[in-house]
């Protein structure tokens, strides 16, 4: 089911409207020697992925497609968002370059058998494999944190917005969703037992005015941010707190891939020993009440010139 926070968002909130969708993104082994930074076995999550990722935000963008529009969703995953809006769109393209991944969407494919579904393998750091101003609608789902070693400037982000306005049309809609970088470091509850690991990973995340500046450069011309508490992961896996202990569960956030062994090591035995004494509850009360503040989800809404 849908967040209910999303689901009551509105388009005088937005001042304009939000069509699709996206989900995760990985490096090739030629592009692993580039600007760009692979730090998950996306390979080797992708095949639970599934298990406790959800499209949040799914039905707000349904309510803007329509069947004479053209969708992109760039770094697709294993098209949770793609499937979930397909049947809404005239073609609905999903864009993946991770082998894993896009193996995992073209299963679903074959399962739904869905006509009007493409998916292709391809990078966001090299030009978009499409025509210019050939999409209505575009997407990008926490993705962007794995474009970037240079974590002051974010050329490839910048590089990937004029990329995305390139192959929309004029007035046509882009929506990103990421997180800003306290919302790394406290939008989620199982971020706060490893504090290193967080402030490191806060880093991958470009701030929200800088992306609001790029998108700007790229040519459009309303950007609106609206942050949320929804997470995501789906709720039975959000607040399963045994969760951190299984390895299946923390591949379901790339944050994990950025803990080191010891860190690792020190945050478990801690939970696990919350866990024992009846404390985990209390403890998770405490750190969970700054995703209601800050949220734990942002979506930059973006419409390019007409």
């Amino acid at each position: 089911n849908p967040p209910p926070s999303l689901g009551g968002l509105s388009f005088s909130h937005l001042r304009q409207q939000p069509y699709f969708s996206t989900i995760s993104f990985t490096m090739s082994p030629n592009d692993r020697n580039s600007t760009a930074i692979e730090f998950e076995e996306y390979d080797v999550t992708s095949k639970h992925y599934d298990s406790g990722r959800i499209p949040v935000g799914a039905e707000l963008y349904k309510k803007h497609l329509g069947n004479e529009k053209r969708l992109l969703d760039c770094g697709c995953g294993t098209g949770n968002y793609l499937f979930a809006l397909a049947p809404l769109c005239k073609e609905a393209v999903g864009l993946e370059l991770n082998d894993g991944m896009i193996a995992q969407a073209r299963k679903k494919l074959a399962g739904t058998k869905a006509a009007n579904v493409v998916l292709q393998q391809g990078s966001l750091l090299e030009d978009l494999p499409f025509e210019s101003a050939s999409f209505d609608v575009a997407t990008i789902n926490q993705v962007i944190h794995h474009l970037d070693q240079d974590h002051e400037q974010y050329p490839n982000v910048e590089q990937l917005c004029k990329r995305i306005a390139k192959v929309l049309k004029p007035g046509g809609l882009l929506m990103m969703n990421t997180c800003s970088p306290e919302q790394c470091k406290r939008g989620v509850w199982y971020s706060q037992p490893f504090p290193k690991a967080a402030e490191h990973y806060s880093k991958r995340y470009i701030p929200i005015d800088l992306l609001k500046k790029y998108l700007n450069r790229a040519g459009f011309d309303q950007v609106d941010v609206v942050s949320t508490p929804d997470t995501v992961m789906s709720h039975r896996a959000y607040w399963n707190l045994a969760g951190p202990l299984e390895k299946e569960w923390r591949d379901l956030d790339s944050f994990f891939a950025d803990v080191d062994a010891e860190e690792l090591k020190a945050g478990l035995s801690s939970w696990r020993s919350a866990l024992e004494k009846c404390e985990a509850g209390a403890r998770f009360d405490a750190m969970d009440k700054h995703r209601m503040d800050i949220g734990s989800t942002t979506f930059v809404f973006a419409r390019k010139q007409a």
